[in-house]
């Protein structure tokens, strides 16, 4: 006698949670690739006992960014001498200490963060050295991403003549060896 029509069927899910699977590996790898965060580079020159910052913005995500905010020390007078490449805004709010890099709002302008370009001339003057300081991206799409600024500072116009004149060195004894060996 067979008892096995009086037994609860068995549902197999794994067809169903396979496509599942697959749709949420397929989203999050997608999504993660869309809201991947700008570069943020800075290259400082220190004048006195401030430091003179020059950044730029490369867009590694899939969309235009809107905003790109810095966290900067808090205070009146902290950050100085704001400027931005034309197109866009440079702005400081002392009481949050963040410094916001805005993209045109104005859709008939082409400056914009657009995905795949890279955006220099964003400049501020601090007292403070920025070192590992973080920064948030804003997308077009309304995702947020996070990061830390890489700071380097310039080399010193002092140090380009001493490595102008080396290379000028390494030429002329290059050139001088090629004529002995010329006129033996």
């Amino acid at each position: 006698m067979n008892n096995n029509h009086n037994r609860p069927r068995r549902f197999c899910w794994l067809p169903a949670t396979v496509p599942l699977g697959l749709v949420a590996l397929v989203t999050l790898a997608g999504s993660s690739a869309r809201a991947q965060a700008p570069l943020v580079s800075a290259v400082y020159t220190q004048t006195g006992g401030f430091f003179d910052y020059d950044f730029s913005v490369q867009n590694l995500g899939a969309f235009t960014l809107a905003d790109v905010s810095i966290t900067v020390p808090m205070g009146v007078g902290s950050v100085t001498n704001l400027s931005a490449p034309t197109g866009f805004l440079n702005l400081f709010d002392a009481l949050s200490g963040l410094v916001d890099f805005l993209a045109d709002a104005d859709p008939g302008t082409p400056q914009d963060f657009f995905a795949g370009t890279t955006v220099s001339g964003f400049q501020f003057r601090s007292s403070t050295l920025l070192t590992a300081s973080p920064f948030t991206a804003l997308d077009e799409m309304g995702n947020a991403t996070s990061g830390t600024i890489q700071v380097s500072a310039a080399p010193e116009p002092g140090t380009l003549h001493f490595f102008a004149l080396a290379g000028a060195l390494v030429a002329a004894v290059a050139l001088t060896r090629r004529q002995r060996i010329a006129t033996s």
